[in-house]
């Protein structure tokens, strides 16, 4: 029988669980999910609270720009550069529009406002142990292009098994990365050889977008896909220039 069922926003990774003498308490030893591990610094950041904020990431968290240009590594140096930060801008703030979980990893569309001037992100956070161990910031690339509706195009393609026109919509330098910058396939020719047996044994396939965040070229989706009668969520960061998808990062 079931006794309780726990938010996956509240805890992950039961480890232990005990019970007293009298058998009437139970007590359970998990770890705060990502997604709450992440919410935790909004607030300390906001209210320039620096050692609250600090003390929610990992003593050896890594700070990077999107996929992985490396900017800081290690709590004490986060603490530093936020507290000269801090000393520099008299008001900064972020709030988070939208939100992406998958696995250990949270994705946030976010707005923040720096002495009145607003920016727009998308961060990806990795948790391990309740702490933030990773934080990596994906800024817009200006563009004029509708990257949406050429997403869109590629993900009717792929519901219809329809190789030609998904191809169609990819550059011939196609590059697909598992996060941060693992190169798994490399060219147009290599991509079609590997989805044209995927689509030709699976006459079930399809892909549902659960989400999406839109930050200048990049389309970050959320996905829900049905593969020979099993389901899984995945997450695709497309990047998209000239009118075509040039590069595709799987966040698992």
């Amino acid at each position: 029988n079931i006794f309780h069922t726990f938010n996956d926003k509240n805890i992950v990774n039961i480890t232990r669980m005990a019970v007293n003498t009298s058998n009437n308490l139970l007590a359970i030893v998990a770890e705060v999910s990502p997604e709450h591990a992440v919410q935790r610094h909004i607030a300390p950041f906001n209210e320039r609270r620096l050692d609250d904020f600090a003390n929610c990431f990992s003593e050896d968290v890594l700070v990077a720009n999107f996929p992985a240009d490396t900017t800081s590594v290690g709590r004490e140096t986060l603490r530093e550069g936020y507290r000269k930060f801090y000393e520099r801008i008299k008001q900064a703030s972020v709030k988070v529009v939208k939100r992406i979980v998958i696995n250990d990893k949270v994705i946030d569309e976010e707005i923040g406002e720096v002495n009145g001037v607003q920016d727009h992100k998308a961060t990806f956070y990795q948790v391990k142990n309740g702490l933030i161990s990773s934080m990596v910031f994906a800024f817009p690339n200006p563009t004029t292009e509708d990257v949406e509706a050429i997403v869109d195009k590629q993900l009717e393609a792929y519901n219809a098994r329809d190789i030609d026109a998904f191809m169609a919509t990819y550059a011939d330098d196609i590059r697909l990365y598992d996060y941060p910058e693992n190169l798994n396939t490399d060219g147009k020719e290599e991509m079609r050889k590997g989805f044209q047996g995927f689509f030709e044994n699976t006459p079930d396939l399809h892909c549902e977008i659960k989400n999406r965040i839109v930050v200048g070229n990049k389309v970050i989706d959320e996905e829900y896909i049905t593969t020979n009668g099993n389901n899984f969520s995945a997450v695709a960061v497309y990047e998209v220039n000239n009118g075509r998808i040039t590069k595709v990062t799987f966040v698992r």
